[in-house]
């Protein structure tokens, strides 16, 4: 039995229509859920019904799964008590697998991709807009944290530079991200236009130059806005620096490849950051994992070490590149992943996943549309 690939696309679009609703609503907790159901559920029932394509490469992977999978194992029986905390270690690793899932369901029609993508633009647009002007609101957000969803904006602009040049809404999209004020993001995209223009600029070409330099003075009040506070006192850094010493404290095994269970941070780490409850897995025992340390990249070294980080990312290129984009494009999405992840959750977070998804799946579908 194999799936109307058109249906398929009908689900897609609903959770865009669901994000334009829930720009006038704001209604989080339930978009959040439909962020979920779209990025596990439609995969897996995918599985199910049709024959999937993988990339050959997907193998060495699977077997880093399976060793991931039983470290997870090994670390339940080992303490049950924290099963939802070892579960979030390894869920980036699963979200990978998604995605590759997901980007095999790509079919030649390349409209229904535009259609999506554009619309989600003009959301973001409309709604950071909408927050900052009625609501006074300088985080703008249209489904979440602007962290976690703003990266999509830089996307959908290096799928247009690869594909063809959408120029009004890529400029919609640049604005929203100096509208979101998402340092993250913001350094995201002056990476992502760095790698995209290098030879350009070594060439002294000036257009994409002057293009550069005038998002940067753009967003200069941004960075006066959130450097506010000496540097070294930021939050994000502070944990950065704390992740440093506790992490190249550790055994010469454990910094490179840990494979052990998934160990607690240090309990004078986890007394130190108490102003994030949330975050604890016992509060009341000062127990924390490498959540805590809030980056995505920080938490991967320190679960799976320096050769795991390698490998998550190296494997994150192969898929892009899988997906059609140029050896530049891909190290301009992996560097707007990377960067993102040193701030915040980036991979284990499933609307960064489903955006990169989407544009990944974009991106697969224009090849497939052009080939003989």
């Amino acid at each position: 039995m194999k799936t109307n690939f058109r249906n398929l696309t009908l689900i897609l679009l609903v959770p865009a229509l669901v994000l334009g609703i829930f720009t006038v609503y704001h209604s989080n907790p339930i978009s959040k859920i439909l962020f979920e159901i779209f990025f596990i559920l439609i995969p897996t029932l995918y599985i199910f019904f049709n024959r999937v394509r993988l990339p050959s490469y997907i193998f060495y992977y699977i077997l880093f799964l399976m060793f991931c999978f039983a470290r997870f194992a090994i670390s339940v029986i080992y303490n049950f008590e924290f099963f939802l905390d070892y579960l979030l270690i390894i869920r980036s690793q699963i979200n990978i697998f998604l995605i590759i899932i997901i980007i095999s369901m790509s079919h030649s029609s390349t409209k229904y991709y535009d259609y999506l993508l554009n619309f989600l633009v003009l959301c973001f647009i409309v709604a950071y807009i909408s927050e900052v002007v009625f609501a006074n609101n300088y985080r703008p957000r249209l489904v979440t944290e602007n962290n976690f969803e703003a990266p999509f904006l830089v996307f959908y602009l290096i799928y247009s530079v690869e594909t063809r040049l959408r120029l009004f809404l890529s400029s919609l999209a640049i604005i929203s991200v100096l509208i979101s004020r998402s340092l993250s993001t913001f350094l995201g995209l002056c990476a992502a236009l760095g790698l995209k223009y290098i030879r350009n600029v070594l060439t002294l070409k000036v257009l994409p130059i002057a293009a550069i330099l005038l998002v940067i003075t753009a967003a200069l009040p941004l960075f006066l806005y959130r450097l506010e506070k000496e540097f070294m006192s930021i939050d994000r850094v502070v944990l950065f620096m704390e992740f440093l010493e506790v992490h190249f404290s550790r055994s010469l095994l454990e910094i490179v490849l840990p494979i052990g269970i998934f160990e607690p941070l240090p309990l004078q780490t986890c007394s130190k950051f108490t102003y994030y409850p949330g975050l604890f897995a016992d509060f009341e025992n000062r127990i924390c994992f490498s959540v805590l340390l809030h980056g995505y990249v920080p938490r991967i070294i320190y679960d799976f070490g320096i050769l795991g980080f390698c490998y998550v990312f190296y494997t994150v290129f192969k898929v892009i590149r899988w997906a059609g984009f140029s050896f530049i494009g891909a190290l301009s999405l992996e560097a707007v992943i990377f960067v993102n992840g040193l701030s915040v959750s980036g991979l284990n977070n499933v609307i960064l996943c489903t955006f990169l998804s989407l544009i990944l799946s974009a991106r697969k579908s224009y090849l497939l549309s052009k080939a003989p």
